[in-house]
C-alpha cells in the first residue's frame, strides 16, 4: 500500500503507475475534485482498475 499527498495527485499516480506494475488503485471519494482526478486517470491509464471507497 502506498499513500500519497500532493498538490498534483494525477501526476504522482501516473509516475507510480509508470515505475511499478500497478494493476489496481483504491481512492477514497471525498469531493468533486476527486472525481475529476479519477476521470483524468481513466483517460491516461486504461489498463488500471480504479476502485472508489
Amino acid at each position: 500500500m502506498l499513500i500519497f499527498f500532493s498538490d498534483n495527485p494525477v501526476e504522482i499516480l501516473n509516475e507510480c503507475i509508470a515505475r511499478s506494475n500497478v494493476k489496481q488503485i483504491v481512492i477514497e471519494k471525498s469531493d468533486g475534485e476527486t472525481i475529476g482526478h479519477i476521470e483524468q486517470l481513466n483517460e491516461i491509464s486504461k489498463e488500471v482498475e480504479i476502485h472508489i471507497l
